[in-house]
């Protein structure tokens, strides 16, 4: 069964920025809304995890958009998290904007 995990709203200030980090185990996807990028907005979507609880965070996927978008919600692939997920945003070329977003449990 698919559930929502959390979710809110963003709005991008040029940094890396956290969507949420999720501790529990599940398998997670997340979901971002594009649909406010514009012509020259570019932004790029990150997830983290560890292999053991211990261990180093590490990425384990990468996602950049450019321009408007004609696929308006994006959804990455989905995730195992036994321990650790953690899910950002960076907004690098353009104007800050808002993005709802959500996290889902499979």
């Amino acid at each position: 069964m698919v559930a929502v995990n959390t979710s809110g709203s963003l709005t991008t200030d040029g940094t890396e920025q956290d969507f949420a980090t999720v501790t529990a185990a599940k398998i997670l996807i997340l979901a971002v809304d594009v649909n406010a990028m514009a012509d020259g907005d570019t932004i790029e979507l990150r997830l983290y995890g560890k292999a053991r609880t211990g261990d180093t965070e590490r990425q384990i996927w990468f996602a950049s958009f450019s321009n408007a978008q004609g696929d308006k919600l994006k959804e990455s692939i989905p995730v195992a998290s036994p321990h650790h997920y953690r899910a950002s945003i960076k907004r690098v070329a353009g104007t800050d904007r808002a993005y709802p977003w959500a996290i889902y449990e499979l």
